[in-house]
């Protein structure tokens, strides 16, 4: 989409943020729209390679991540007529 221009520049801030599980992060916040401004947008937090708040968001990902089951799955059970 954006070789096709079909994204708009996006709005780029810089700021902190405290998260009760990390604490504070320097993050730069993005946002990116459709031209057309009227659809859904998206929005990425990134912190500075290697910075203390790199680490913490690593953190939080493996923190907040599912957990696989343990448990067995069940099979499919295959019928023939």
């Amino acid at each position: 989409m954006w070789a096709d221009h079909r994204i708009l520049a996006c709005d780029v801030a810089d700021y902190e943020m405290r998260h009760p599980l990390v604490g504070t992060l320097a993050v730069t916040q993005q946002t990116l729209q459709s031209p057309q401004g009227s659809g859904p947008s998206l929005v990425v937090a990134t912190a500075a390679p290697g910075s203390p708040s790199a680490s913490a968001l690593t953190l939080l990902a493996h923190t907040t991540a599912p957990q696989e089951s343990t448990r067995p799955r069940p099979r499919a059970v295959t019928r023939t007529p």
